[in-house]
Order: C-alpha cells, then structure tokens, then sequence
C-alpha cells in the first residue's frame, strides 16, 4: 500500500446518472399529474379502486421520484455520496451527520464484482469491527432505511454501488489504496484490482 495522504477523495452522483434521474423524476411527475386524476375519476367513488390509485401514487413518490430528487439535490448542491480520507470512509459528505468508519474499526473491505444486463458493477462492502459503526446518536428514517437495505443486500450495515459514482470503481480503488493500508478481498466474476 501507499503511504496515507491528506487529500479526500469525494465521489458525487456521476452525471450520466443526475441525467437519468432527472429525466426520470420529471417524467414521473408528469405522467402522476395525469394519471392519478383520471384513475380517481374511473374510480367513481369505488373505495378499492381509490386506495389503489393512491397507492400508486405512495409508490411512485416513495420509492422513484422523492429518492431521486434527493440524490440530484445533493448532487446539484456539491454534497458527496461518499468520501474516502485518512480518518476512513464516509457515505455522505459529513462525519457529523452521515453514515461514517473509521479506518481503525475496519475488520475486512470486500469488492463483489456482479455482472448484470451488460453492466459490470463493484459493490464495495465494509465489514466494521464493531457491530455499530456510527457514532450513537439519532437516525432519521432515511438513514435508518439504508442501514437495514445495506445488512439485506450486503450482509453489511456498510455497503454500496460504485457504478453510479462519478469516476467509478477506478477512482473508488484508487482513494482505498491511499488511505487504507489493509488487505482489500475481491469477489466475483471480473477481477479488477483494488
């Protein structure tokens, strides 16, 4: 390994991501100030059929357009999704507010490679020493949520993609090889070096 350096690494939403995202919001948006009026007005009154146009409303808003106007929002604002310096790594822009380990509570750092419709991502899994790597302090829901999406998906509660950050998992690898000095595990199809 390299000797640790001052320097953060930031990893911002990559642009053609913010793009699709908010192409996708404002579509949604459009497509719901349409539909829900209409199948509300088939609805005629039906309570089943009224639960169910606003439930895909809930849905629509919950899980598509709010998460993504989120993420562009940070992204426009100049907030990281995830920052890699010589204290240790932080989903988020801040140690005070975001999901944060320190270098010295790293157990083990694992790349899973997974290939799926064509694209090649590198999930990058952190597996902390103690089973609660944020400071105690009080979560809100959203980060609450990505704790417990993150122990399903990654057996982690610190987990993520590196295909949607910019410079991708090239510019990810290269921030660990600067500042962490353990042994990085690489798992899946396509190899790559950390």
């Amino acid at each position: 390994m390299t000797e640790r350096h001052a320097e953060a690494h930031r990893f911002y939403l990559a642009n053609w991501v913010t793009a699709l995202f908010i192409m996708s919001s404002v579509g949604g948006t459009v497509a719901l100030w349409f539909a829900v009026p209409d199948l509300l007005r088939d609805a005629g009154g039906d309570t089943g059929k009224v639960i169910g146009a606003l439930a895909i409303l809930a849905v629509f808003l919950g899980l598509l357009i709010l998460p993504e106007a989120y993420l562009v929002t940070r992204r426009l604002v100049g907030v990281p999704l995830l920052v890699i310096d010589r204290r240790g790594i932080v989903f988020g822009g801040s140690w005070d507010r975001d999901l944060a380990v320190e270098w010295h509570n790293v157990r083990r750092i694992t790349v899973r490679t997974t290939r799926s419709n064509g694209v090649t991502d590198h999930m990058l899994v952190i597996d902390p020493i103690r089973p609660k790597p944020v400071r105690q302090r009080a979560m809100n829901i959203r980060q609450k949520a990505v704790l417990g999406l993150n122990r399903l998906m990654f057996g982690s509660p610190v987990g993520t993609s590196t295909v949607y950050l910019g410079g991708g998992w090239k510019a990810v690898g290269e921030g660990l090889r600067q500042h962490y000095s353990g042994a990085i595990a690489l798992e899946g199809k396509s190899g790559g070096r950390a």
